[in-house]
Formats: structure tokens, sequence, C-alpha cells
């Protein structure tokens, strides 16, 4: 499954690339006021897509485009996609007028995604990496933001201050969905004769609201609620630090976008650990490797973080700093939790996992609201890490893997960090517990790391081992596959 995984993630950095320089253009141009709602607006737009997709990204990655059933199958999920879209921004528009009123930046900016929330359902990604064509369903996912940073580059260099910079990104952003949508149409014409996939585009265009197709949305919604559930309470986060710590908000929507995209470039490798388990083939040890291999480097980030930034560094206030750590920390939480959760969907136990993500989820809304309502953007990015605990035992003890050894010290390290941004520690603390954390990973947990990499080096076993990695096998391997970046509130087919 190595190819594919970094087929996949590859695509992911180059799309998410873009979306970040994006968000830095509309940064520039709004300023740091302005961008606070323009940017809250673009959260929200994201999640919408997200939500909306009702969890068919994830359900037709399990479903072989070749039954039966699957074009009809396809366009009641459809029928079902668009009725949720149009319902779901019409809520969205009438919320924000009544929060922020008629003349907001970010109300502009929301009508000029509007079409972008359309566009975004003709994607055939899900069935094309079912199908096995894993370059082209891994690509057509990533087309948008790349078109839409260079229509805003382009666009607002040459026409100057005519129009609102936030309309002209969010037609930017239209325009990339356009595109992206073109791609996907084209790409399923050529391949329609070639693949399982023989459907006509005008049948794959057309909803049908027929009454069987509501039973596979229950199915469809049990994956989407999970996600769903993760979502709501990220974007949460991002209006409660709005009122307690307003001079944070953009650097906290930067930081969200980076770990967005980190997220998703670990949904790659999560795609294809469901397909290897639900297959048979035991994937905990790539989960063990994974594991590993991201707390050394955030355990190396956080080194770096105690060692050069005591008073603040790369131009970041050390207030910034101190707030960012637990961010990080619940990111590297949900990222474990998020893998060892593809194993679950792999075995087809999503009951028992729901229990586990709706329990941290809603300790860490009840404990983030807490934290609102004293007026403390520290308990509120706190209490996100807790949820995140909570869910990761809970998914730890049903998957079977155990959490490793020097995860609690790294916890306390960032505690110890963020501490020492406040100027109550001395910097050796934290940056002798990163030290430590780094050690641990290294003595108990590198063994699935090296094994990863020398299974890269071209032997005679590897080849022969390889062999079995035709595309036929790979087509069937990854049949059933499933976006477990979804599960931490990210959506690999959006870029948000």
């Amino acid at each position: 499954m190595t190819a594919p995984v970094f087929t996949g993630a590859l695509a992911y950095i180059a799309g998410q690339i873009f979306n970040f320089a994006f968000q830095l253009l509309l940064l520039r141009a709004l300023g740091a006021q302005g961008y606070g709602h323009v940017g809250l607006a673009h959260i929200s737009f994201t999640a919408l897509m997200f939500v909306c997709d009702l969890g068919y990204g994830l359900y037709f990655l399990r479903e072989q485009p070749h039954t039966e059933r699957w074009n009809n199958k396809w366009r009641s999920a459809l029928g079902h996609r668009l009725l949720a879209t149009l319902l779901s921004f019409s809520a969205l528009t009438a919320f924000w007028v009544a929060r922020y009123g008629s003349t907001d930046q970010g109300l502009v900016y929301l009508l000029a995604v509007a079409p972008a929330t359309l566009l975004a359902l003709i994607n055939f990604s899900s069935p094309l990496l079912a199908a096995g064509r894993h370059n082209a369903g891994f690509a057509m996912q990533q087309i948008a933001w790349p078109a839409a940073a260079i229509c805003f580059t382009l666009t607002w260099s040459l026409q100057g201050p005519t129009l609102p910079p936030e309309l002209l990104a969010g037609g930017c952003v239209s325009i990339g969905y356009l595109i992206q949508a073109l791609f996907n149409l084209a790409v399923m014409r050529g391949l329609s004769r070639k693949t399982t996939i023989g459907a006509r585009l005008s049948t794959l265009l057309t909803p049908s609201f027929s009454r069987g197709g509501w039973r596979m949305l229950k199915a469809s919604l049990t994956l989407s609620l999970l996600g769903f559930l993760g979502m709501a309470n990220e974007r949460l986060t991002a209006f409660l630090i709005e009122g307690t710590a307003i001079g944070f908000l953009p650097a906290y929507l930067l930081l969200g976008q980076m770990l967005g995209g980190a997220s998703g470039i670990l949904g790659q490798f999560n795609r294809l650990l469901v397909a290897q388990e639900a297959n048979g083939r035991n994937a905990a040890y790539p989960v063990r490797a994974m594991t590993a291999l991201l707390l050394a480097s955030m355990a190396l980030l956080l080194l770096a973080i105690a060692i050069s930034c005591d008073k603040g560094c790369w131009k970041v206030p050390s207030a910034w700093l101190q707030l960012g750590l637990p961010v990080l920390l619940d990111w590297t939480l949900s990222a474990l939790g998020g893998s060892m959760a593809a194993i679950l969907v792999g075995r087809h136990q999503e009951k028992k996992l729901a229990r586990a993500v709706v329990f941290g989820v809603a300790l860490s809304i009840m404990t983030q609201l807490a934290g609102a309502w004293f007026n403390s953007a520290d308990t509120v990015l706190w209490a996100r890490v807790a949820g995140a605990a909570a869910g990761l035992f809970i998914t730890a003890r049903l998957s079977g893997i155990a959490v490793p050894v020097s995860l609690p010290l790294f916890c306390m390290a960032v505690a110890l960090g963020s501490i020492s941004q406040a100027h109550l520690l001395p910097w050796p603390v934290p940056a002798a517990a990163s030290l430590i954390v780094l050690l641990l990973v290294l003595r108990f947990d590198s063994a699935p790391i090296r094994l990863a990499f020398s299974s890269l080096i071209p032997t005679p076993d590897n080849y022969a081992a390889g062999l079995a990695e035709t595309p036929q096998n790979l087509a069937r391997q990854t049949a059933t596959t499933c976006d477990t970046a979804q599960l931490n509130g990210s959506d690999p087919e959006t870029g948000g």
C-alpha cells in the first residue's frame, strides 16, 4: 500500500499548499482585523460542504462501481446531498445575517462561494478510488484550491481595488470548484468505457429521490455523524475564541488551516488502513509506526519551541505560542485516534466507535462552553485536549492497540511548554521533558518505523512481495477504503 499512500499524500500536499497560499493572500488583502469574520465564513463554508456530503464520500469508498445497483445508489446519494446543501446553506446564511448583520464581509464571501457548494457535488473521487484508479481519484479532489489561488492572485493584482477582496476571493473559489467539476467530468467520460464505471454522465448527474434510497442514507449517516461531531467541536472553538481572544483568532484560523492539511495527508494513509484491515490483513503494525513517527516529530517541534522561543520567535508573541501549543496537542491526539478509528471502520465497528467519539466530543463541548463563560481562552483550548484524550483512550481500547508509553509524558511536556510561554517556568523544563519524550519514542517505538523504511529498500525479498501489488490487486485491496480524516473534522475531498 506504499505507492497509493505516497500518491495520495503528494496530491493532498499540493492542494493544501495552494489552499494555505489562498488564505495568506486573503489575509494580506483584508488585514488581520477584516480577515477574522471572512475566515470564520470560510471555515463555515468548508464545514457545510463536509456535513452536506452526508458520509457518502466514505460510503462509496466501500462500494464497488461494477455492482448492479451502484448507479441507483449514486443518484439517490446525489439527491440527498443536493437537498442537504440547499437547506444547510439557507440556514447558514440566515444565521450569519442574524449574528453579524446584512453588510458583514463574511456574508459577502458566503454569497460569493454559493455556486461552489453546488459544484462540489460533482466529485467522482470516491468511485475512482474504489475502482482502483488511485492517481485519478486522488488528483480529482485537489484541483479547486490551486485554481482558486491562481485566480485570486491574478485578478487581485490586475483589477486593483475595484471589487471588494472578499467578493473577489469568493468568486475565485467558485471558479476553482467549476474547474474541478469540469476535470471530474472529463476524466469520468474518458474512463467510463475502460473501467467498471459504465454509466453515462447524464445518468450520474441526475439526482434521485426514490423511497429505497433513504435506507442507504441511514448507513451513510452513521459514518457522517462521527465526522460531523468532530467538525462541530472544531468549528465551535473558533467562535468561542472570537469572544475570548480575538487577537489570537487570525493565528488560530491559519494554524487550523495548516493542521487540517496535515490531517488530510494522514487521511490518505488512513484510507488504505481501512482496506488492509477489511481484507483481513493486520493494520495495527502500520498504525504503531505512524504513531511513533508522529510523536517523534512533535517532540522535536516542541523541543525547538522550548529552546528558541522563550520570549517569542518567528514574529509570534509568547501569548500566541501559549495558546497554540494546546491546539498542537489536540491535533496530535486526534490524529492518533483517527488512525485507530480507521481500524474499527475496517472491521465495520462504527457503532462502538461512535460511543468513543460522542463521549469525547460531549466532554469537549461542555468544558469549552464553561471556559467561554469564564472568558478564558486557555480553558477553551485545553478543554478540547481533554475531549481528544478521552476519545483516544477509548478508541485505543476498542481497537486493541496500546497507547504509546511516551504519550502521557508528551502531554505533560506540552503543558509545561504552554506554562513556560506564560513566563511561569524557565525554558529548560519543557525542553528537558521534550528530549525525554524523544528518547522514549526512539527506545520503545522505533522498531515499526525501521521496518517500514527497510521495506522501501529494493531487495529480492521486497521485490517478490511487491509483485503481489499489481494494479488489479491494489484495486481489490482498496475497494473498501475510507477517509478517516473526516473523523477528525477535516475534509480531504474539499480541502477544508
